[in-house]
């Protein structure tokens, strides 16, 4: 099993502690935001914060789950938390999960708290940067065409260059 959090987890939690009407936390925006703040673990904390596996689609990084979740919003903002299907219990409930560590919670809001502020296509295109994960992965392995995992080595190298000691 992958270390770090369910995805969907951390989603609600960014949908509940801001307005995505206000912020415009799209689809697109909320993956977005979710790479940033796993980037940002994997280089300050030297550990995955996702248990999800990150995907370079055509509109940069995305978390598959995460993108099927909230798809039905298109280009809107979300206006829901994300649920699961409990099978035994027989109902839906929303998708959770505390931090276990409060370096890990201080990290993902301080991350989120700069980031909500940037626009989706602001996200998009600074994730789209030549030499980033999303680029090599789409572009250098001559695969543009198809969605690839991009792999936590290459998100952690790129952070601890990129941005050195700050968390954005």
């Amino acid at each position: 099993m992958l270390k770090g959090y369910n995805a969907l987890a951390l989603s609600n939690h960014i949908l509940s502690r801001w307005d995505a009407k206000q912020r415009g936390i799209t689809n697109k925006k909320l993956n977005k935001v979710l790479f940033y703040c796993h980037g940002f673990s994997l280089a300050r904390l030297d550990k995955p914060l996702l248990k999800n596996h990150i995907e370079a689609w055509a509109h940069g990084p995305v978390v598959k789950s995460v993108y099927h979740a909230f798809k039905q919003f298109e280009h809107r903002p979300i206006n829901q938390l994300a649920h699961s299907f409990d099978y035994v219990q027989g109902h839906s409930s929303v998708v959770w999960q505390e931090f276990e560590t409060y370096e890990e919670e201080d990290l993902f809001f301080r991350v989120c708290d700069y980031y909500c502020d940037w626009s989706a296509d602001r996200l998009e295109h600074d994730s789209h940067t030549i030499g980033s994960p999303w680029h090599k992965v789409r572009n250098v392995s001559g695969s543009a065409s198809l969605s690839q995992r991009i792999p936590n080595h290459m998100i952690k190298v790129y952070f601890k260059e990129r941005f050195g000691n700050k968390t954005n």
